[in-house]
């Protein structure tokens, strides 16, 4: 695991713990490169439920709509376009949220 404490100037903390590998055995350190893995999904659903609740975005919005032309997914032929909703169940054009099932 690595810890990055940080403010609006500096790192104030930044250390590394356990192993990165086992042989040889490998100490993890601040600079160690390591996987994001599924951590990140949260941090996503906590950043857009902080903008649903300042009423900047609505879970039922397509995506495309925050997205730069160059990035937007295009339409082909399904029945509703990805939404915000879909991205936060992990699984986008899906007809049913993993709430509901």
């Amino acid at each position: 695991m690595e810890v990055a404490v940080v403010n609006a100037s500096s790192v104030l903390l930044a250390k590394g713990y356990g192993v990165a590998a086992l042989s040889p055995i490998k100490e993890m350190s601040a600079d160690t490169l390591a996987r994001v893995g599924s951590i990140s999904k949260t941090v996503v659903w906590i950043a857009i439920m902080q903008l649903v609740e300042q009423h900047r975005i609505d879970p039922d919005d397509p995506i495309n709509r925050y997205l730069p032309p160059s990035l937007q997914i295009p339409d082909e032929g399904f029945s509703e376009p990805i939404r915000i909703k879909h991205l936060m169940t992990i699984r986008p054009g899906s007809k049913k949220p993993f709430w509901a099932t």
